[in-house]
């Protein structure tokens, strides 16, 4: 691999990273996660999510399987009424490595406080 190189490895890979002759960082990053973040960002162009949930939900009394059919009908119309293809659009495009910016350079001075 060459500087700025990206390399995925799938959740659970196991794997050994080794630098020669430069210091080199390894950073672990949710991949999974900033799908569902651009997901969540298709939830607020629904006007459907945006409307109030039913009056008394937080309470103890509130009957659980109208909570449920509530989320599952807001859950059908994310998958019916939202742009996936914006999402997956999005998420691919931050994921591939012509997206990453150059790196900026070791600073071996920089030292995290004790503790």
């Amino acid at each position: 691999m060459e500087l700025g190189d990206l390399l995925y490895l799938p959740r659970g890979f196991v794997h050994d990273a080794r630098a020669r002759e430069v210091f080199s960082a390894h950073v672990t990053v949710g991949v999974t996660a900033e799908l569902f973040s651009e997901l969540i960002a298709a939830i607020v162009r629904l006007p459907d999510f945006l409307k109030a949930l039913p009056p008394g939900f937080s309470s103890a009394d509130f009957p659980r399987e109208t909570f449920k059919a509530e989320f599952a009908q807001r859950l059908d119309q994310l998958r019916t009424k939202a742009d996936l293809d914006h999402v997956i659009d999005s998420f691919l495009e931050k994921t591939r490595a012509g997206a990453i910016p150059e790196p900026t350079a070791f600073r071996a001075d920089v030292r995290l406080p004790d503790g």
